[in-house]
């Protein structure tokens, strides 16, 4: 039998427990692959950050380099994308697949619709089928 932690030690393990806990709930999460598809035929892929909170960042290109885009999400799926060609969109990720590791949807851009997927669902071909 083990002898009785006594208040003082079992205060001290408990703050340590708990600033371990929240020291490895902060901050972003491992990255993960995202494709979009647009009814151009445009493919952009690159990788989405997701973080703890459901807020996530992305950074895509175009297969040929030609065009970058960068963007952000918050916790509610709603964000912007701002792109090297001077492109610029919203995005309203519906839930689900907003705030799970693999998703896929399609949503309307001022220059199109687009198929958006990422983790599993980062697949052109997929993607493309999605679109009308």
């Amino acid at each position: 039998m083990r002898p009785a932690l006594n208040p003082a030690t079992r205060s001290k393990l408990a703050v340590v427990g708990l600033a371990l806990l929240l020291s490895g709930c902060s901050g972003a999460l491992a990255p993960l692959p995202m494709v979009t598809v647009s009814s151009s035929g445009i493919v952009l892929q690159g990788t989405l950050t997701p973080s703890m909170d459901f807020s996530g960042t992305f950074s895509l290109a175009s297969i040929d380099g030609t065009v970058t885009c960068q963007g952000r999400t918050a916790s509610t799926g709603k964000g912007s994308m701002t792109c090297s060609d001077g492109q610029t969109a919203d995005l309203s990720i519906p839930k689900p697949p907003y705030g799970r590791f693999n998703g896929a949807y399609v949503d309307t851009f001022p220059w199109g619709k687009a198929a958006v997927g990422w983790g599993k669902y980062a697949n052109a071909d997929s993607l493309r089928a999605m679109l009308p």
